[in-house]
């Protein structure tokens, strides 16, 4: 038995879909942060959250005066893209608030600097 929940065990990762393509490293801004993974959650008013963690987001970099977001989010639901409303930075990571309580099913990570390319991933 110890055998056969090892051997699922090593067969959960690959089955886990957005894992399998992380970590995703995109440059910004001429500097690389690496998602190195993304967790869906809700805040205290019920509002869609996306917390991504990894390296390069500890210090985000300036531009004409005013912090910039070196790595941005979005996700479709429905047929419907939903951007960010605001987004909190912290410990090496960044949780992106939606203004909406709907759930992804795929969700876009693309550099702010290059907004027309977007990597995908499937939401679990």
């Amino acid at each position: 038995m110890p055998g056969l929940l090892l051997g699922l065990s090593l067969l959960i990762p690959a089955l886990a879909g957005a894992e399998e393509r992380l970590p995703l490293t995109i440059s910004s801004h001429g500097k690389s942060y690496t998602i190195a993974a993304f967790t869906l959650g809700t805040n205290e008013k019920g509002s869609t959250t996306i917390t991504i963690s990894g390296s390069g987001f500890n210090t985000m970099p300036l531009r004409n005066g005013q912090i910039v977001v070196p790595v941005l989010c979005s996700f479709t639901t429905g047929g419907e893209e939903y951007g960010w409303e605001q987004v909190q930075g912290g410990d090496g990571s960044l949780t992106f608030v939606f203004d909406t309580a709907k759930k992804p099913e795929t969700i876009s990570f693309y550099a702010e600097d290059k907004q027309e390319k977007k990597y995908e991933f499937k939401a679990r």
